[in-house]
């Protein structure tokens, strides 16, 4: 009798185990739904998104951390960044520069170039000039090609469609993450930085299994 209860004790543990993850983190209090419906842009894998803007010193303070934790990832697991505004003129001009950066491929050198123009270097970047003399002087770009690129259709419509995004995920405030634009976290939500990415290690690890 007392073997028959210790097998059903310990074919229980898993599910004890489960219940208390899930327990952990929960809904609408430490990740929140999206305000909005959004299509999940990859429904067969987990999308992972850091929403940011560069003028923002949490932002700056968060981002080495990101960057270590995407270097760990798993290989299922597609990581993007979304600028964000936060309705200020400064913050679509930062918006541009990423984008553009993007478009010219050469997103990883800028990246983390333009945090540290803002945050080491005191330079806010609040005009297209002086975020062109970034772009020429330690990026290597050519004027001309940085102005054709920076003021064009396509890198505008990606500034819109990120600004549509982040609105319908009712985020006011940065830095979050997302996972499948279906759920979002932040500082507040997950009580810190380590935090924020720990939800979203726990919300990667659900939408795997609503995927299969």
């Amino acid at each position: 009798m007392f073997r028959q209860l210790l097998i059903v004790a310990c074919a229980a543990l898993p599910i004890a185990c489960s219940a208390a993850e899930e327990a952990k983190y929960r809904y609408k209090e430490h990740y929140q739904p999206s305000r909005s419906a959004i299509s999940d842009p990859n429904p067969s894998q987990p999308d992972v998104f850091e929403i940011f803007w560069y003028g923002c010193p949490h932002c700056y303070h968060f981002d080495p951390l990101v960057e270590t934790w995407k270097g760990g990832k798993a290989d299922d697991v597609n990581f993007q960044r979304l600028p964000f505004s936060l309705g200020r003129p400064q913050g679509l001009l930062h918006s541009r520069a990423f984008y553009t950066a993007e478009s010219l491929g050469i997103l990883d050198k800028m990246h983390p170039i333009l945090f540290a123009a803002i945050h080491e270097k005191r330079n806010p970047l609040a005009s297209e000039a002086a975020i062109q003399k970034v772009f020429v002087d330690e990026g290597g770009v050519m004027p001309d090609v940085f102005s054709e690129t920076f003021n064009s259709f396509a890198v505008e419509s990606k500034v819109q469609q990120a600004e549509a995004t982040i609105r319908k995920l009712g985020l006011n405030s940065v830095p979050a993450m997302s996972v499948d634009l279906k759920y979002w976290t932040g500082g507040r939500e997950a009580g810190g930085f380590q935090g924020m990415l720990d939800v979203v290690d726990f919300l990667t690890e659900q939408s795997r299994g609503n995927s299969k």
